[in-house]
């Protein structure tokens, strides 16, 4: 049955059978509107069942985007357990070719984490080749700001050190082996980390 048989006989087919059709493709609700065979209960069941057929696509579809980002947050889940896994390895073992093949797993700053221990340098990273040129930029920055602030920790208030210590720029022990640091500030420094990890109880010096 095509669209021109359907439009020549809406009054002889039920709400149901023009519905269907519509969502078969047929014919749109406008077109039948338009051959002025349409009486409004017809309408108002066929506008009734269009909406109720569109509810329940977008439920399926709420649906089908709950279950991928499950699959997806699942998957994150196993790949940072596997990557948690390599870290403890390379770090452990101080595996430097096992870090160099898994470049691209580990972020900008987790690199930088294995340049400032020493274990690779950003040269080597660059000639891997495996990451990108954002991912490069942020590692520069990181450790141009980390030589900047270890290299004027005098000039640095207290505050914005235990800043640079929380987000894990730095650590305490890297602020005290400048021997920059003043016993104010170091006091200051220790008291701002007490405070912080206090439901921890854990208890922080920096001397």
């Amino acid at each position: 049955m095509d669209g021109e048989h359907i439009l020549n006989h809406v009054e002889d087919l039920t709400a149901e059978q023009l519905f269907e059709f519509i969502e078969y493709g047929l014919l749109t609700l406008d077109e039948l509107e338009k051959t002025g065979k349409l009486d409004a209960s017809k309408r108002n069941s066929i506008t009734v069942l269009l909406n109720n057929a569109a509810q329940q696509r977008r439920i399926k579809s709420d649906v089908n985007n709950c279950r991928l980002e499950q699959k997806r947050m699942v998957e994150d889940a196993e790949r940072n357990k596997i990557l948690e896994k390599i870290k403890e390895n390379i770090i452990l073992k101080k595996d430097k070719e096992l870090l160099l093949n898994h470049v691209e797993d580990f972020t900008a700053e987790q690199l930088f984490e294995f340049i400032k221990s020493g274990l690779l340098t950003l040269d080597e990273l660059k000639r891997t080749g495996k990451f990108d040129a954002s991912k490069l930029r942020t590692i520069i920055t990181l450790q141009k700001k980390y030589e900047f602030i270890l290299n004027h920790v005098e000039d640095i208030i207290a505050e914005q050190l235990f800043a640079f210590i929380e987000s894990g720029l730095l650590t305490p022990d890297e602020l005290r082996k400048t021997g920059k640091l003043d016993a104010s500030k170091r006091n200051a420094i220790t008291a701002l980390l007490n405070k912080d990890a206090k439901e921890d109880k854990e208890k922080f010096s920096l001397f």
